[in-house]
């Protein structure tokens, strides 16, 4: 589990695996919480962003109170939100075999 705190300390985004049973694989989940909010990683699923596998190589940037960079790898994505709770919200892909990032 990941955990950034936006520059106010306001709100917190969390990256998280959650693994719903024996017939689903893992999934990576991004949730935008207020800072002192608790996730139930039971029952919360990602408000942000949900998609396949692992939640590695996943970086969270928050550029301003109002603006966050999520740098991801490439895998399907089930829930992609550019804006939650009047945060925006810009996805970058992570080329694993080079350097570079490309837009998403």
């Amino acid at each position: 589990m990941q955990t950034s705190i936006s520059p106010n300390q306001k709100y917190k985004l969390v990256l998280y695996q959650r693994d719903c049973g024996a017939t689903t694989g893992f999934s990576s989940q991004i949730s935008l919480l207020d800072n002192n909010e608790k996730l139930d990683l039971e029952d919360d699923s990602g408000n942000v962003y949900i998609a396949n596998g692992y939640p590695d190589n996943f970086k969270i940037t928050w550029i301003s109170n109002s603006s966050v960079i999520i740098k991801r790898p490439q895998t399907k994505t089930y829930k992609i939100k550019k804006e939650v709770n009047n945060i925006s919200f810009r996805y970058l892909l992570l080329d694993e075999n080079k350097s570079n990032q490309n837009d998403s």
